[in-house]
Parts: structure tokens; C-alpha cells; sequence
């Protein structure tokens, strides 16, 4: 540390007293007191704690003198302290052989913040990878993990035992917006006057594409969709297929286009195809990209009339649902397709997919509010990263994203119109987020502003940026597992956007210093108002 420290006395100039000509010696110094502005300072070297000495003789007058100040006993150059390395820094100064107090100023790491909230109790500490890309690259929170293991001890862990039905599954787009642009073609190829189809489906486990059959049941030249379904399905007959088309055309299409914006229309059909086949019993439905450019060249949603027997014929509320999920995608790929832009984030886009079925349900999704509340897995009390979407666990990305999605949404100054201007934004992933929301509040200036007002709101409900707003009952987790400690599964590391709170008295808190932590781990020391 030594190299921190340069040798410039401070030199303060002494008052010469005289009478009729005749010098006097200096008057010496009885007594030398320090104090400083601060005992805790941020080691950036920017924040500074401002030093103060004051020299007195034996009857107590202040006097000016050449004073040596010391910082960790090396002599220190300025009236104030400020440093870039992390530690307890013991200072004082001597004049005339006479040793000043001693203060102790704390350089706290820059990653380690202090926050005052009301309408919490006690301390904690909340960690947080600040980590907006998406990607899986975990990081180690260091020495808390261990410290706070041997303090606290272990929590037993509970098993998920329910298996669930994924919304639906990411296709990765094949091609190229060049490609889009050559093989686009203005020729309808289905239209209200279709009444047979052979669509293509992609075949992700073996490759190549398998033909299938199908009759329309829906649609006219007023109508905004036509549905199809697979002629081999027994559920041709069985659903009232206008009411899903009314209800497509009459409530999804028209508040979806004003949230989220216009679909394309690569084909000139003016329609959204519904294309209803049995997909198996492990997603709802799903888009795929890859019908800008080839597969079947046009706006379509595929939708799982297979999972009747399992609860969810295709006019349940879920698959209703599941309509305006997969038309976000749609709306989402091809505007950004069509102008040039990257594909948003998948975490992202899975937020504003279930965002979708809430904006148009007008109540939120049950299903991911019940996974945040209960966490079973207890994946997201163990740090479950946000910004890294796994469609092969739980629902947990897809309560996350949700959940942050919402949060950001209640905190946005136009709300829903959030929603468009991320799918119309430059960059497609945190960054243009972090934009958005901070022309809306400048509270938000970095994607770790919005996850930590996210996080906290979660475990607090309370009000401004540590809430939900308005919807602050719909989303109450105080009291869920999702916030709770972390469990003996927890190994200490975090991937992007994941988070770990820990709520104590403990003093090991006061004093906390991290070390061993990962580049985009960052603490804040929560305190009650």
C-alpha cells in the first residue's frame, strides 16, 4: 500500500512574535486534535473524507504549526483522504514530538452500497449480479457465501414434484435478413377463400420439415386470422372455433397491435394464420421464425390441439392465452426483422410475450405469480439468474421475466407503451432498456438500478421505485419463498440478473468487507428507516 502515499508535509506558517526587534521562540505545542467529515468513504477515489487539525498550547490558544500528517503510519500529502483500495485506514497526525488521536476512516468497495429502506425491519443484505447479457456466465458472490453459511447455518430444501406444461419453445432463426428479403414473395398463399392447406412443421429433433394436412374452420375476408386444423384431429369438430377466432380478431388483434405494434405481412393476406395440430403434451404452442423465408413464408402461430386431455382444449383460458404469447413473438421478430434490427434477447422477449396475456386478460398470470410465491425448486431464493432463459425448468425464467417485465411496465411513465418502444428500440437487449427507463425516471441510469428496484420491490411491496404501483397487490411477494434466504442448494455463484437476499441483525454486517467476489457482483447493506 505504500505506494499510495507520497511525502509533502503540510506546512502550515508560523506567526513570528516580536517586541522592540527581540525574536522569540515559537510557542510549543501542548496538545493536537484531528476530526474528519466522514468515517466511511466509497474507494473510487472521488468520494473524500475532509481532515481537520487543530494545534493548541498549554493554555489552550490555537496555534499554526508545521504538522505531519499519517495515514496507516506513512505520511500523507493532503488535508483530505480519498483512495481506490478497499480497508480501515487509521490516521493521525504529530507536531512538536506530540501524537494526535487516532480516527479511523472505512474505504468501502465500490460494489458495496448502503440503503435505507421503510417498511423494512431489521438489516440484510442484498447481492446482485448486475449482469444484463444473455448469456450463462455465473459468477462467485466470494467470502459472504462461506461467512454467511457458518452464521446462519443450513436451511433444509424441498423437492418440485409437479410436472408442467411449457408455454411454449425458442426456435432459433436459420436465416439471414438478406435471405428474408430474396425470398420474399407478394403471391397469397392461403387467404379466407383456402378451405384445405398442407403446412409445413420443422422437424427440431430429426431435421427437415413433415407436411400435414389440414381444413379451415375460421376466417373470412373481414376477419384478422383464419385458423386451420389438422385433419386427423378429432377436436375439428368438438370446439367452437368461431368463438376463438371472435375472440383472436375482436380482443387480441386489435389491443395487441395498439400495445405492441402492426404484424407484417409478407405474405399480403392481410391474415394471421392459427394452426392447430397435435404438437405432443409438452408446450402450448409455439412461433417460428423461420417462416420469413422459407418454411411456409408467412404469418402463422402454431397451437397445440393435443393437451385436451391433460386440462387445455384449444378454447381454454390458457390457450386463449397462449395466442397472445406467441402473437407477441410474431409482432416482436418481424418488425425487427423487416427493419434491419437484431432479434431481442430471448429473456425479454419472454417478458413481454406473458406480459401479452396479462395486457390482454387485463389480470395476471397466475401460473408464474404462483411460481415467484412458491418457488418449490427453490431455484430464485438460490440466485435464478433473469437475464438467462432456460425453457426446460419450472417457469421460473418465465416468472422472472414476467415479474420483471411488470415491474419495469409500473415504473414506466407510459406503462404499456413500454412495451413498443422496446420491440421498436435500436438494440434489442438491456441497453435498450436501460434507455427507455431512464428517459422515464433517471433513478434508473444502469440496468443495475432497475434490477435492484426490481429485486428489493419484490421484498418489500413498498411504494416509488421499491413497488409495483398500481399493481402492488397483484404482485405482493413479501411474504413468498422467492425472497427468502438461500437455501444448502445455493453454491455461492450467480449467473445475470440473479439475486440473494439475506435478512439478519447479525454484526458481522457492520463490518462486512467482500473479497473472492466476481467482477459484476455488487452488495447492498439494507437498513431500516
Amino acid at each position: 500500500m505504500k505506494n499510495l502515499f507520497y511525502f509533502i508535509l503540510l506546512l502550515f506558517v508560523m506567526t513570528a512574535c516580536s517586541d522592540n526587534g527581540k525574536s522569540y521562540p515559537p510557542t510549543p505545542a501542548a496538545d493536537i486534535i484531528i476530526s474528519t467529515d466522514k468515517i466511511e468513504i466509497m474507494a473510487d477515489g472521488l468520494d473524500r473524507a475532509n481532515i481537520e487539525i487543530q494545534v493548541y498550547d498549554s493554555e489552550g490558544n490555537q496555534l499554526t504549526k508545521t504538522v505531519t500528517l499519517y495515514v496507516n503510519q506513512a505520511i500523507w500529502s493532503n488535508e483530505y483522504f480519498a483512495t481506490t483500495v478497499a480497508g480501515n485506514y487509521t490516521i493521525y497526525a504529530q507536531v512538536d514530538g506530540i501524537q494526535s488521536n487516532i480516527i479511523t476512516i472505512q474505504a468501502k468497495k465500490t460494489n458495496v452500497k448502503d440503503l435505507t429502506l421503510t417498511n423494512f425491519a431489521g438489516k440484510g443484505i442484498l447481492v446482485i449480479n448486475k449482469n444484463g447479457i444473455n448469456e450463462y456466465k455465473i459468477e462467485s458472490i466470494g467470502n459472504l457465501y462461506s461467512e454467511m453459511k457458518k452464521i446462519l447455518g443450513k436451511y433444509f430444501a424441498k423437492k418440485s414434484k409437479t410436472k408442467k406444461i411449457k408455454k411454449d419453445i425458442r426456435i432459433e432463426f436459420r436465416g439471414t435478413y438478406d435471405e428474408y428479403i430474396k425470398s420474399k414473395k407478394s403471391v397469397k398463399r392461403v387467404d379466407e377463400n383456402t378451405q384445405t392447406y398442407q403446412f409445413l412443421i420443422y422437424n427440431y429433433g430429426g431435421g427437415g420439415y413433415t407436411s400435414v394436412a389440414t381444413q379451415k374452420v375460421y376466417g373470412s375476408a373481414d376477419s384478422s386470422c383464419l385458423i386451420f386444423v389438422e385433419s386427423a384431429s378429432d377436436t375439428v369438430e368438438n370446439v367452437d372455433w368461431d368463438l376463438i377466432g371472435a375472440y383472436f380478431d375482436n380482443n387480441i388483434y386489435s389491443q395487441m397491435t395498439s400495445a405492441f405494434g402492426e404484424p407484417t405481412d409478407i405474405d399480403s393476406n392481410g391474415k394471421i394464420i392459427l394452426f392447430y395440430s397435435d404438437l405432443g403434451n409438452e408446450y402450448f404452442g409455439f412461433f417460428d421464425p423461420n417462416d420469413y423465408g422459407s418454411g411456409n413464408n408467412m404469418e402463422i402461430l402454431y397451437m397445440n390441439c393435443g393437451i385436451s386431455d391433460y386440462g387445455y382444449p384449444p378454447n381454454s383460458e390458457e390457450m386463449m392465452s397462449t395466442m397472445a404469447h406467441e402473437f407477441q413473438h410474431l409482432i416482436n421478430f418481424g418488425s425487427r426483422l423487416t427493419s434491419g434490427k437484431t432479434e431481442m434477447a430471448v429473456w425479454m422477449d419472454e417478458g413481454l410475450a406473458v406480459s401479452a396475456e396479462h395486457y390482454i386478460s387485463n389480470s395476471a398470470r397466475e401460473m408464474y405469480v404462483d411460481v415467484m410465491v412458491a418457488d418449490d425448486g427453490e431455484k430464485i431464493r438460490n440466485g435464478y439468474p433473469l437475464t438467462y432463459f432456460d425453457y426446460e425448468d419450472d417457469g421460473e425464467s418465465y416468472a422472472l421475466a414476467y415479474t420483471f417485465m411488470q415491474y419495469c411496465k409500473n415504473q414506466y411513465s407510459q406503462k404499456e407503451v413500454l412495451f413498443k418502444n422496446l420491440i421498436n428500440h435500436q438494440y434489442g437487449d438491456y441497453r435498450g432498456l436501460v434507455e427507455l427507463m431512464n428517459d422515464s425516471n433517471n433513478e434508473f441510469a444502469t440496468f443495475e438500478d432497475i434490477v435492484v428496484g426490481y429485486k428489493i420491490a419484490n421484498m418489500v411491496n413498498g411504494n416509488g421505485i421499491y413497488g409495483y404501483g398500481d399493481d402492488r397487490n397483484i404482485f405482493n411477494f413479501t411474504n413468498s419463498n422467492a425472497v427468502k434466504g438461500p437455501t444448502e442448494r445455493f453454491v455461492g455463484y450467480m449467473s445475470g440478473g440473479g439475486a440473494v437476499y439475506y435478512v439478519t441483525d447479525i454484526e458481522y454486517l457492520e463490518e462486512f468487507q467482500p473479497s473472492g467476489e466476481g467482477e459484476n457482483i455488487v452488495f447492498y447493506i439494507i437498513n431500516a428507516d
